[in-house]
């Protein structure tokens, strides 16, 4: 199998186990009515799109470059208080050859896909709960 789908169905196993979380917190398979039962499905639902979504989102901000200083100044808060024949010789002296070095992009698409599928799924029994 290749890779990819590893990484589409890990993730929409890890969002359908969030949401049976949410099903059994709020006690779906104990529910009579078919509004409190459609209500519980969008409930849960949302909860894996918005974690899973926000995963992706905050990947592509980071693959953007956005958190690189923070992650600069942590290892060099680190590097300074290793003594100095444990230190890494290989660390960057300026943040300009951080930057060149650090060219590490995350793939995000399984994350988006899979928290816009939940997405939908939650604003479809939405719908329905105000129309059954």
């Amino acid at each position: 199998m290749k890779k990819i789908y590893i990484k589409y169905i890990s993730t929409s196993v890890l969002g359908l186990l969030m949401a049976y979380a949410v099903f059994t917190y709020k006690n779906l398979f104990e529910a009579l009515n078919t509004p409190d039962i459609v209500m519980i499905l969008s409930d849960g639902f949302l909860v894996p799109a918005v974690v899973l979504g926000g995963l992706g989102v905050l990947f592509f901000v980071s693959n953007g470059g956005m958190f690189d200083i923070f992650v600069y100044s942590a290892r060099i808060f680190r590097e300074t208080f290793k003594r100095k024949d444990h230190r890494d010789p290989n660390f960057p002296k300026t943040y300009f050859d951080f930057k060149q070095q650090r060219e590490k992009r995350l793939s995000i698409a399984h994350f988006l896909v899979v928290g816009s599928t939940f997405f939908l799924l939650s604003v479809v029994f939405n719908i329905l709960f105000y129309y059954v």
